[in-house]
């Protein structure tokens, strides 16, 4: 087509928007870790004070004071200074299990997935656990959470420094860190968690819901190369693999979502945000092969793959890719009626091409404690 323009022939460069959940972090309520573990050995002592100043300075972080807005990048700092010495008083409960306590550690979290607020009292549920391994998982899925809205910031606003390809490269790799926590969760301790299923506890705590985030933040990241390759003008149809990939991935995620046992406790907006992803990015898939096979002056195939795109995103409210692959399916299907007039494809037979994924997990690791018994 030599007549016709990149944008024209479906280069699309800005076609592939990039929709983070607006994930809400989770708050934490106080715990008197001092006055539970009073001891008179002057080094536990010091490893008790310093853990519990750290986790009063996350959950400072998590809930500021006058109600004002939670910095993402002050919570993750936080997260990751109070994971050391929470690994520490990890070891030592589980090295002393007959340690006594003065009171017990009530560890206190709401959920950060969960539906609604109380009817009553229109706060989120606090949800309360003596167990350590129940901080540790709120705590990981803080930090996760954490880099999959630090990664939206920078893509919104520019918060990686205001270089294009530097904040799709930050971002990028915020969200293969947040795969990889979410991934540790679901893989390691949630699995070590006893009893974990017969709990009422948050909806993150379970081992689908964490699988299912690692997966989304994975898709992310792979819609962000998705961007980068189309900028720098890759062939269509090896892009279109890599949406499909990203169709694939969500599909995955949404399944396990629903496999969470009490659905009507998941936040409805979640669920929907990972219909409107797939719905979207099947029709961002479709207009990627319609301009391949537009390049390969295959106008019957251009055609029918732009009517599937077309009507796919007819299902979703009108937005930027809903009027670019409107664009493209009129211009292809004019040329087609006036100048080719190749017969189009049965969309029975259409479908999406085998995925490809050239994006992998951070891989995430519990630091190494900051001590391991209290005397």
């Amino acid at each position: 087509m030599q007549n016709s323009s990149d944008d024209e022939a479906g280069g699309g460069k800005g076609m592939q928007p990039v929709i983070v959940f607006p994930f809400r972090l989770p708050k934490a309520g106080a715990v008197a870790i001092q006055r539970a573990l009073h001891t008179t050995d002057g080094a536990s002592r010091g490893h008790v004070s310093r853990t519990s100043a750290l986790r009063e300075e996350l959950v400072a972080a998590l809930t500021p004071a006058g109600g004002g807005q939670v910095s993402t990048a002050l919570v993750l700092q936080k997260a990751e200074r109070y994971l050391p010495s929470l690994c520490g008083l990890a070891c030592a409960l589980t090295n002393q299990p007959r340690l006594h306590l003065n009171e017990p550690l009530n560890f206190k979290w709401t959920s950060s997935l969960r539906k609604t607020k109380h009817k009553t009292t229109g706060s989120r549920k606090m949800y309360l656990d003596w167990d350590f391994k129940f901080e540790l998982v709120m705590t990981l899925n803080t930090l996760g959470l954490g880099y999959a809205r630090r990664a939206s910031e920078v893509l919104y606003s520019g918060a990686g420094g205001g270089q294009p390809d530097e904040d799709l490269k930050l971002a990028a790799l915020l969200l293969r860190k947040a795969a990889g926590v979410f991934t540790h969760l679901a893989d390691t301790e949630i699995p070590r968690w006893v009893g974990v299923a017969d709990r009422e506890t948050a909806v993150e705590c379970n081992h689908n819901i964490a699988k299912a985030l690692s997966i989304v933040c994975l898709a992310l990241a792979q819609q962000l190369t998705i961007k980068k390759a189309l900028a720098d003008g890759m062939k269509k149809g090896i892009v279109a693999k890599l949406s499909a990939e990203v169709c694939h991935m969500l599909e995955n995620a949404l399944s396990l979502a629903k496999m969470y046992p009490n659905q009507r406790l998941v936040n409805k907006h979640f669920l929907k945000y990972l219909e409107l992803q797939i719905t979207m990015n099947k029709a961002v898939c479709g207009r990627l092969l319609a301009a391949s096979h537009y390049e390969q002056e295959k106008l019957g195939h251009a055609v029918s793959y732009a009517r599937l795109a077309y009507d796919t995103i007819q299902t979703i409210k009108p937005f930027a890719v809903q009027n670019d692959v409107g664009h493209v399916f009129r211009l292809y299907n004019m040329q087609n009626n006036h100048v080719w007039v190749q017969k189009e494809v049965d969309s029975r037979v259409l479908g999406l091409p085998e995925g490809k994924s050239v994006v992998k997990i951070e891989p995430f690791l519990l630091p190494e404690p900051e001590y391991t018994d209290i005397f």
